[in-house]
Parts: C-alpha cells; structure tokens; sequence
C-alpha cells in the first residue's frame, strides 16, 4: 500500500518579545497579546520629501542623519512602511554625498 504525505498544519503561533511570550491560533492574535492590543504606532509617521538635489555636503551630512534617527524610531515603533521610506531617502542622501566626494 502506498501512503500519501499530508503536509503539516499550523496549529498555535508563538510570538515573544522581550520577556513577554505569546500563544495564540494566528500570527495577528499573537502579535496583539505581546504588543498589548496595539499593532499599529498611534499617530501615522511623518515621512520626508525628496532630497533637493542642490544641497551641499554638511547639509547632506546632517540630512542623512535626520533620514537615520527618523528610520531608527520608526524600526522601533515597528511601521515597516515608513522605515523603508526613510532607508531609500537616505540611500538617496549618501549617494549624492558619495558623488559631491568623487568630483
């Protein structure tokens, strides 16, 4: 006789933050017991404009520590959303650093 394989199913998620560990039937349930309820940050984060492309390099330098601290608090408060935004405005910020170095 032959046997068919059955794939296995998820049964519980386990999620754990810190010191609080969490047990629930889906990821969402999980997530809501260690966070408290709250999934999402309070007040949606502020993202910033496209960097003009006539700044000079301390401008830059200071900009790009803005995008950084900005991306650091948004990872914290866990908006993968706007923390990416933030990464690709500093990727954008260092490039032009990096060309005003290579000229």
């Amino acid at each position: 006789k032959t046997r068919a394989a059955s794939l296995p199913e998820l049964k519980r998620v386990i999620v754990a933050l810190g010191n609080r560990l969490n047990m629930e039937e889906n990821l969402d349930n999980a997530l809501r017991g260690v966070l408290g309820g709250q999934m999402l940050p309070e007040e949606p984060a502020v993202v910033s404009k496209e960097i003009p492309k006539t700044m000079k390099s301390p401008e830059l330098s200071a900009t790009a520590l803005e995008h950084y601290l900005k991306a650091k608090e948004l990872l914290r408060q866990g908006n993968w959303a706007a923390f990416g935004k933030e990464l690709d405005l500093l990727e954008q910020t260092l490039k032009q650093m990096s060309q005003q170095t290579e000229k």
